[in-house]
């Protein structure tokens, strides 16, 4: 029986198993992608991956998550600075955001191939009830903040803005179907609509018309 890994060893070859998960699930998509690979790129025995992950959807999904994290970090920091109550500046950390998705492989990924639908199919129902409770385009303490400071009026609902950032973010997945040569025009469009709405139109004083 062969011995098991001690902390700094499961640490290590995690990372390495996401390492490869990254590299091969960006380069043949999760279907064509099986744990001996995933195994024999982070140099371990393919027994061994299920010590770290109950299924290669799983994997998919741990990284997945982190780029979101990553994603959502860098709007949250974008959005906190002094001049923060602003419909302009919303509008253009949305853009940004939306446009620096390219610069993550399996979000970018999963929002223009049919990757997403299997890994749903796939996953255990207690991991998408999680992840599902650590909604990426959820801002309330930011939203929280701007109410505080009278930005934004106290009736707009947090579950609203949320889902309009995930409403606009989900584009990607129709790009054809809107029209590639007017899509990034779009995206600005409904950007600055957002903002607009959640700003512009959204102080307290709107609330006495």
């Amino acid at each position: 029986m062969p011995r098991g890994f001690n902390e700094a060893e499961k640490e290590k070859i995690k990372n390495a198993l996401i390492e490869s998960g990254e590299e091969l699930f960006k380069t043949f998509g999760i279907k064509k992608t099986n744990i001996k690979d995933l195994t024999d790129k982070a140099g371990i025995a393919q027994g061994s991956f299920y010590n770290f992950f109950p299924s290669k959807e799983v994997l998919y999904f741990a990284i997945l998550e982190r780029e979101e994290k990553q994603i959502k970090q860098k709007v949250v920091e974008q959005l906190s600075t002094p001049e923060a109550g602003s419909a302009d500046l919303l509008k253009n950390v949305l853009i940004r955001s939306f446009h620096a998705i390219n610069e993550y492989p399996l979000t970018s990924r999963l929002f223009t191939s049919n990757d997403y639908d299997y890994m749903i199919r796939k996953l255990p129902d207690d991991v998408i009830e999680e992840h599902a409770n650590e909604d990426m385009f959820d801002l309330s303490p930011l939203i929280t903040a701007w109410k505080e400071k009278g930005y934004i009026k106290q009736s707009l609902k947090e579950e609203v803005i949320s889902s309009a950032l995930r409403a606009l973010f989900l584009m990607t997945t129709h790009k054809r179907e809107i029209g590639e040569e007017a899509f990034d025009e779009t995206v600005e469009f409904l950007a600055e609509a957002i903002a607009d709405r959640v700003f512009k139109n959204g102080g307290e004083n709107d609330d006495q018309r």
